[in-house]
């Protein structure tokens, strides 16, 4: 007895989650995860690595989509 095999096809998607300093063109931390992570979830991940460069933005506003309102 043979069984049938059905082969299911789906896209995989990535996301690219990007800090920079839009008027200056400079790019801060860049990552790119599955289409199913959340920038939120990478937020604290990119800070620390704009951290490790020096880079203080203590006091300064953070654009951002609905999901870092707090």
């Amino acid at each position: 007895e043979e069984h049938a095999h059905v082969e299911i096809r789906q896209k995989v998607y990535w996301k690219y989650h990007i800090m920079a300093i839009t008027g200056l063109q400079i790019v801060l931390s860049a990552l790119a995860t599955p289409g199913n992570v959340y920038d939120s979830i990478k937020l604290p991940d990119m800070l620390e690595r704009i951290r490790h460069h020096e880079f203080d933005f203590a006091g300064h506003p953070l654009n951002a989509d609905k999901g870092y309102d707090v």
